[in-house]
């Protein structure tokens, strides 16, 4: 195997590990309020951005969960209207 695949499928692992986790968490945030736990996420992203060891990984994916619960959240705001 050359390089070049090896750094496409670990970028692409790497993505499929995002999605799947954005799906967990919405799963999660369609049972309890969605927004809450948006904001819960968020506060702890920006906390650990403040460290220095927080892997640039971890936070892409930790961006997915957000992702994740915002989409929700908007959603549980629109049908709340």
């Amino acid at each position: 195997m050359d390089d070049e695949f090896i750094g496409q499928a670990f970028a692409e692992l790497i993505e499929s590990t995002g999605v799947a986790l954005g799906i967990v968490v919405s799963a999660i945030a369609e049972q309890i309020d969605a927004g809450k736990l948006a904001k819960d996420i968020q506060q702890r992203l920006h906390a650990s951005n403040r460290q220095d060891a927080f892997p640039p990984l971890a936070e892409r994916l930790a961006t997915h969960a957000l992702n994740g619960a915002l989409a929700v959240a908007a959603r549980q705001k629109n049908q709340s209207h």
